[in-house]
């Protein structure tokens, strides 16, 4: 997904109840006119959400947030009881035995979303928060290096 900054326009919180809303603020960054915030277990912002959303990186410009890149999972629990399939048979689709999907990276800016599959990064939190960052500056096409503030 690459963002245009010229035309961008806050992100549609109704295009899916999974975009991260509040959430424990970790770190903060500034490259040209965007900020970067970090948030660790960030609630989505719907009420019918069916993940628990391990990571965000917000972007903002302006003050508005224009794009939202996520590590999130499916908490089968809640997939089980909006579809009415056994929680057992959902387990099996996705080949676990807890209550969460394996981890996914998702992309959310204006008005598009865009899947980028399953997370295959490092655990760390400095390997999380390099991908997420990369990602996002590579997006909304930031060339300068962000500075932490």
């Amino acid at each position: 997904m690459t963002i245009d900054r010229e035309n961008i326009s806050p992100i549609d919180r109704t295009l899916s109840p999974n975009i991260a809303g509040k959430g424990k603020e970790i770190k903060r960054w500034k490259s040209e006119d965007v900020v970067f915030k970090l948030l660790k277990n960030p609630i989505p912002v719907g009420e019918d959400s069916i993940v628990e959303i391990v990571w965000a990186l917000v972007a903002e410009i302006n003050g508005d947030v224009v794009y939202s890149i996520q590590i999130e999972r499916d908490d089968l629990r809640i997939l089980s009881s909006l579809t009415g399939e056994s929680l057992r048979v959902l387990q099996e689709d996705y080949g676990i035995r807890g209550f969460f999907s394996p981890m996914k990276v998702t992309m959310y800016g204006s008005d598009t979303r865009e899947s980028l599959g399953e997370y295959i990064g490092g655990k760390s939190e400095d390997e999380i928060v390099g991908y997420l960052l990369d990602a996002a500056l590579d997006s909304l096409d930031v060339i300068e290096d962000p500075e932490e503030f």
